[in-house]
């Protein structure tokens, strides 16, 4: 049995922004206006300085429902394998 007590949340921001520009978000300053999250929590999320929260996790599952957790984000095993993305 694999030991998951690593276990992390990775935001597929490709998908994300794939997503956001078909709804006519194109900048960062946009997208945190979309999700209603503060830009500085944008900031942060894109230069991987944070991982993906419940709240961020929450407001982008708000702002495109017609997605689901699986189009946006990915559980990864081991926490270190999010700074190799």
């Amino acid at each position: 049995m694999q030991d998951l007590s690593q276990a992390g949340i990775r935001l597929r921001k490709d998908q994300l922004w794939r997503h956001a520009r078909l709804a006519g978000v194109t900048n960062d300053r946009e997208m945190a206006e979309h999700l209603r999250l503060s830009s500085t929590t944008i900031w942060r999320l894109f230069r991987d300085d944070i991982g993906p929260g419940e709240r961020v996790i929450a407001a982008t599952l708000v702002a495109f429902p017609g997605l689901g957790f699986d189009d946006l984000f990915e559980v990864v095993a081991d926490v270190r394998e999010l700074s190799a993305a």
